[in-house]
């Protein structure tokens, strides 16, 4: 078996996980730029752990890519798709404002409306607070 075909199979099965990540961190961020307005209480998103080395991994990739179609390797979807995924939305994705909004509350992984919301909580931690939000 021909070891360019199978990493170029692997790339592409890559490239399709990461365009579904890729899209479903479009749609929170237009999900959030549609309630924005509604906000009660926000605080900044935390950065996600090892931030920086998630965008060296995005600039990296970046120049992967360049590199592949200057040799005229035209097949660039999965590295595009971690590209877009690293350098592009992760750091989008930390503008999402956490908090209370008129109709739910922004977790760090979704919105949950207040009919779902069992129940709040908050836990001190030494240099933060955390929002504990349990769903019916």
């Amino acid at each position: 078996m021909n070891v360019r075909l199978v990493l170029n199979s692997i790339l592409i099965l890559l490239g399709a996980g990461f365009l579904f990540a890729n899209a479903r961190l479009l749609i929170q961020y237009f999900l959030f730029l549609k309630r924005r307005s509604t906000a009660v209480l926000t605080w900044p998103s935390p950065k996600p752990p090892y931030y920086a080395f998630v965008v060296t991994l995005g600039v990296a990739l970046g120049i992967v890519i360049v590199a592949k179609l200057l040799v005229r390797d035209r097949l660039v979807f999965g590295e595009t798709m971690m590209f877009i995924y690293y350098a592009c939305l992760t750091p989008l994705s930390t503008r999402i404002g956490r908090g209370f909004y008129e109709d739910g509350i922004w977790a760090d992984t979704s919105f949950i409306p207040y009919n779902e919301v069992g129940g709040i909580s908050w836990r001190e931690g030494e240099r933060q607070i955390t929002l504990i939000v349990i769903s019916r």
